[in-house]
């Protein structure tokens, strides 16, 4: 078999393919740089139209709080019984980032890192909050340095105590009884 024939040859008279042009300017002087884009975007806000930080954490937690309140009012006219209310957070195997999750369970779910975890009773319309668990080294570091620990997080010290040590799984047993104490009822004990 001949090389011209296998296509390898290239034929001096047949026109060559234009080069593609990727950014659809000529050369570089046209294109603006990424720090002059930014500065003219900055230049359009003045000072009214930045928040101080703590206000947007308000704003942040109160949106997140509005979310779970309207999943909640949402479910109670679909389930008609008690439910309950799962917040985790799981990486992205692609971005890596952490994202969110709402969803609701008709029976307590085993208690998990990255999680939140509220009950609701549609005869009272409360919205009980049961308890929060952060990722598995902070839990763990929490548990072993307790006299450590801040005192704004004593609170979720105390549900990674109850988490590690087994009395959160106690607890799911007890509320996902058909009978359905109040929680209270049971820690207390």
């Amino acid at each position: 078999m001949d090389k011209k024939e296998e296509g390898l040859i290239i034929d001096p008279n047949k026109p060559k393919k234009p080069k593609r042009v990727l950014s659809g300017m000529k050369n570089k002087q046209d294109r603006e740089t990424v720090g002059k884009i930014i500065t003219d975007l900055k230049a359009q806000y003045d000072e009214k139209d930045f928040a101080d930080v703590s206000e947007i954490g308000k704003h942040g937690t109160k949106g997140l709080m509005e979310l779970i309140w309207e999943h909640v009012l949402q479910k109670k006219d679909e389930l008609q019984c008690v439910f309950f209310v799962m917040l985790t957070k799981k990486r992205d195997p692609v971005s890596g980032a952490h994202r969110t999750f709402l969803t609701t369970h008709i029976a307590c779910p085993t208690p998990h890192f990255f999680q939140s975890m509220w009950r609701f009773n549609p005869k009272t319309d409360e919205l009980q909050y049961l308890w929060s668990l952060p990722g598995p080294q902070r839990a763990v570091d929490m548990y072993n340095e307790r006299a450590y620990v801040p005192m704004e997080e004593w609170e979720m010290m105390g549900y990674v105590i109850k988490f590690l040590d087994g009395d959160l799984d106690k607890l799911v047993v007890h509320l996902n009884h058909p009978s359905r104490p109040e929680p209270q009822d049971i820690i207390v004990k």
